[in-house]
């Protein structure tokens, strides 16, 4: 199997429990210190990590995989050639995870105050990926599902404040994220918890061989 973007490994580690090969790669040093410290604690002898990034590596280095899978890896200028070098060294399955969103990572509703009516105008990463694969005659199934995620913070001015650094918005959109953090926002015990919504689609598709 072949992990792009592997990151922490967090299915890496898990996936090679049950694969005879792993190759796990990743573009970030840091990335991979983690992942390899993962495998040591582990005591797993199957994994074969690799730091580099997609668009550099080449695949003639490796065998080739009967499976691939991509958890929001392919940011990258070359998208069809990324998806072709994919299709190319696999032998049987590959599964892309990638945001389903118009505004990417951000809430949806988040991502409207960002962009506002422009919002309109953007295009997934799913319906991108989903359309070359179409024009490169690669009919793929797409699963949809929302996914959630929170995060605890000692107030409201403190909950506001995470989303405009993490995201780096300008003053000016303020007023409108702390509208939006306080329809999100829930008070449990002594902490207040934000939540937030994203869609992420499951792309995948058997490699045709013949």
């Amino acid at each position: 199997m072949l992990d792009i973007g592997c990151g922490t490994g967090r299915l890496t580690i898990p996936i090679a429990k049950k694969v005879r090969k792993v190759y796990a790669l990743d573009a970030s040093r840091e990335m991979i210190k983690i992942v390899k410290k993962c495998v040591e604690e582990e005591k797993l002898n199957n994994v074969q990590v690799i730091n580099t990034n997609w668009e550099l590596f080449d695949i003639n280095s490796i065998e080739k995989v009967d499976v691939t899978i991509s958890y929001n890896s392919l940011g990258v200028y070359e998208i069809r050639k990324a998806l072709e070098k994919s299709n190319e060294i696999t032998k049987r399955d590959i599964y892309i995870f990638t945001f389903a969103g118009k505004g990417e990572w951000l809430d949806d509703a988040l991502a409207k105050i960002v962009y506002g009516k422009n919002i309109e105008l953007r295009y997934s990463s799913a319906l991108i990926i989903y359309n070359l694969l179409f024009q490169m005659g690669i009919s793929a199934d797409i699963e949809i599902k929302n996914n959630h995620w929170h995060s605890e913070h000692e107030t409201i001015d403190d909950a506001v404040l995470y989303i405009m650094q993490f995201y780096k918005l300008s003053d000016e959109l303020e007023e409108k994220v702390r509208e939006f953090v306080i329809k999100r926002i829930k008070k449990e015990n002594d902490k207040y918890t934000l939540l937030q919504n994203r869609k992420i689609a499951k792309i995948y598709w058997r490699v045709d061989n013949g």
